[in-house]
């Protein structure tokens, strides 16, 4: 598929999976470009060409990095080196869906380093499908979005509690408890009125005022 296509629909599941969080989004569709590291003329190949020739000249296109194998090292790389788990999800999600991708659209070694190729469809990049899966990915990138930004519009950022703070720093709602040295006071307000009942704890004796 086409690499705009391998960055999208990653984006929009990583979008729909983790929230639309930003960081993640973004880090699942740039992992679904980096398979295509082993082709000097893609989107990564371009730009880091130095590697990306010395790939394709030892294992050639789709093969090490479009495989089962890769995605698995990588996943396991980025948990030893204990990088956050949402990411790795992110990561393998953008690289195993490059990989599914490409073996819709002429197959890839999968099960490499089996030379087998592993064939799920033979539609052409820039096709019908590939676009089909574009406005897919972008749909599904702006619902997610739009489910995230109506719950934070819709999530007051301090909620709003009545009652007032007792010298421990406790927050009470129009009545209280309130431990004093060697006394507790518990109160009430209602009217305007403050009505508040002491007692002593050391000796038990109720005072009221």
């Amino acid at each position: 598929m086409s690499g705009r296509t391998h960055a999208i629909v990653p984006a929009g599941l990583a979008s729909l999976l983790f929230n639309a969080d930003p960081l993640l989004t973004l880090t699942a569709a740039l992992a679904g470009l980096a398979p295509d590291i082993d082709e000097p003329y893609s989107v990564m190949g371009q730009r880091f060409w130095f590697l990306s020739w010395w790939i394709k000249y030892l294992w050639g296109h789709r093969t090490i990095s479009h495989s089962l194998l890769m995605v698995v090292m990588i996943g396991v790389a980025g948990l030893v080196v204990m990088i956050p788990f949402p990411v790795v999800c992110a990561i393998c999600l953008g690289w195993g869906s490059h990989v599914l991708l490409d073996a819709a659209s002429g197959g890839v070694m999968f099960w490499w380093p089996s030379k087998e190729r592993w064939v799920l469809g033979r539609f052409p990049v820039y096709g019908v499908m590939d676009r089909a899966l574009l406005v897919g990915g972008f749909l599904l990138f702006l619902v997610s979005f739009w489910i995230r930004v109506e719950h934070e519009v819709k999530t007051p950022i301090m909620p709003h509690v009545m009652g007032s703070a007792t010298e421990s720093g406790e927050w009470v709602s129009g009545e209280g408890r309130m431990m004093g040295r060697g006394r507790e006071e518990t109160w009430s307000e209602g009217g305007g009125n403050e009505h508040v009942v002491g007692r002593d704890v050391s000796g038990g004796k109720d005072q009221a005022s």
